[in-house]
């Protein structure tokens, strides 16, 4: 099955009568154990670490958006409490390769005063987020439902939540599986196509 051709970190799979949404998530958007609050964007796909280590683009997008997060977070954190903890990651997994970077922060805030703060993921909106929103609403055809939002679990002040990439969204009879790539300038078209084609093919065949 697909988690089963793609294992990942953060899965996440509900079912309930009007629908189901499955999710094959390699991001954790947001995590909150006691005052510690971590997320770790993504930016940076291939099939080769060391190709997206060593692309100035890969690198440059994925430090737009650890910053983003690290601004993100210091709305919420305690003074002088962010840090990153780790840049330019990649982790391999059974069809492609993705580099991500991890930001922490403390904080004495709940979860609605952080995901105010926070969403929408700064990871699926690029920057500056509230024209890139504004862009992205002009440009995309329909509304992206749960796709690029989050889900996972809350357990008292603590909690765990994936960015819902990888997702797919089941309503009766359809079944719509999203995938997308980031667009910058110095972006090269088909190889922007061939990102959405790969981040498909764990898919492909479920």
């Amino acid at each position: 099955d697909f988690f089963h051709r793609q294992p990942t970190p953060y899965a996440f799979y509900l079912e309930l009568k009007e629908f189901c949404i499955i999710s094959g998530s390699m991001e954790l958007f947001l995590e909150k154990k006691g005052n510690l609050l971590t997320s770790k964007p993504i930016k940076g796909t291939g099939t080769n670490p060391q190709e997206i280590l060593s692309s100035p683009k890969e690198r440059a997008e994925n430090l737009m958006i650890t910053d983003m997060v690290r601004n993100d977070l210091g709305k919420v954190a305690k003074p002088g409490s962010v840090f990153v903890k780790e840049l330019f990651r990649v982790e391999i997994y059974k069809t492609l390769c993705q580099m991500h970077s991890t930001v922490c922060a403390n904080t004495d805030k709940d979860l609605i005063q952080i995901l105010r703060a926070t969403f929408p993921p700064a990871s699926v909106t690029g920057a500056p987020k509230l024209k890139a929103i504004e862009v992205i609403n002009q440009l995309e055809k329909h509304p992206r439902s749960y796709y690029c939002g989050c889900a996972g679990f809350v357990y008292g002040e603590n909690f765990t939540l994936s960015l819902l990439i990888r997702t797919a969204v089941k309503r009766k009879n359809t079944l719509s599986y999203y995938s997308g790539c980031g667009i910058v300038w110095d972006s090269d078209e088909e190889k922007e196509w061939q990102e959405v084609l790969l981040k498909m093919k764990a898919f492909k065949s479920f």
